[in-house]
């Protein structure tokens, strides 16, 4: 093998390996149930298992309600809290009763940082027995967070995510019935297959400069 050959060789393994690693989607989900009680706050806990640099993350709730103004959703992570939705239609803080739109768990509610429509007016257009969701002038159930979920990116995807349910209200209760978290990620180290094609490279160039210095 020449020097030339070689020398190319070790360029493309050092390319292949430092070049970035490689992106994947991690989703997770609880499909546990639990009763929203008037006046309190609900838990509920979605555990990952693979790490991860965290890129973007896209949150999906599915909710039964019949007052999605009484409602204010936040989740944690590693220290984190973002708040997703916060009463909508509350415009005056805890002064008047928010939007009376309902919810579905047949419509989930997700919440990403590339989604156009704030979650202050998610029951826009809606009717006072009208759900989010159904087809009807309030039928978008893709919302901005209250916070950025940007908040999130840079950290690790492992360990535990929790998601809290507040009703902030009497009269109307309801049911968090799932919800899931997706993730697009990085690896924090560079792949196995990179990382062996490197050492071949300089393998090779190891053995080409012992075998010209045993020549000279």
């Amino acid at each position: 093998m020449t020097v030339k050959l070689k020398s190319a060789l070790l360029v493309a393994a050092m390319a292949a390996a430092f070049s970035g690693p490689a992106s994947a989607m991690v989703v997770g989900s609880n499909h546990v149930a639990q009763t929203i009680v008037d006046n309190s706050t609900l838990s509920s806990n979605i555990s990952i298992g693979t790490h991860g640099i965290i890129e973007s993350l896209t949150i999906s709730v599915a909710v039964n309600h019949s007052w999605i103004g009484d409602l204010t959703y936040q989740l944690i992570h590693g220290g984190s809290t973002v708040t997703l939705m916060d009463r909508p239609g509350n415009f005056f803080s805890n002064m008047f009763f928010g939007d009376s739109t309902n919810l579905s768990a047949d419509h989930p509610l997700t919440f990403s940082d590339a989604a156009l429509v704030a979650t202050e007016t998610i029951g826009a257009g809606c009717n006072d027995n009208q759900t989010v969701g159904i087809p009807n002038a309030c039928r978008n159930t893709l919302f901005l967070p209250e916070q950025a979920l940007a908040a999130f990116s840079g950290a690790d995807i492992f360990g535990d995510w929790v998601l809290t349910v507040r009703d902030n209200a009497g009269s109307d209760a309801g049911q968090l019935v799932n919800w899931s978290l997706t993730a697009n990620v990085r690896s924090s180290v560079p792949e196995p297959g990179s990382l062996a094609l490197l050492g071949l490279a300089l393998g090779g160039v190891a053995i080409s400069r012992r075998k010209r210095s045993t020549d000279n």
